[in-house]
């Protein structure tokens, strides 16, 4: 996973449920078009909206709270 100036990365995670109830409650959605390990998050209907990306490796047990300016 590319490593981003805009990123925090959690150090054993046991999951990433926290992070989309983040994500969540600014209004963002999952976008669900995309297949590659990383989630999209996208504010619907705010084309200029920052894009959120949570990435979690389950081997590390490493998350990646990203965003896209």
């Amino acid at each position: 996973f590319p490593s981003h100036d805009n990123s925090i990365i959690f150090e054993d995670a046991r999951n990433i449920e926290a992070l989309r109830d983040y994500v969540k409650s600014m209004g963002y959605q999952r976008d669900p078009s995309l297949t590659y390990g990383a989630e999209e998050w996208r504010k619907p209907g705010v084309p200029g909206a920052n894009t959120f990306s949570i990435y979690y490796d389950p081997k590390t047990r490493q998350a990646t709270l990203s965003i896209f300016l």
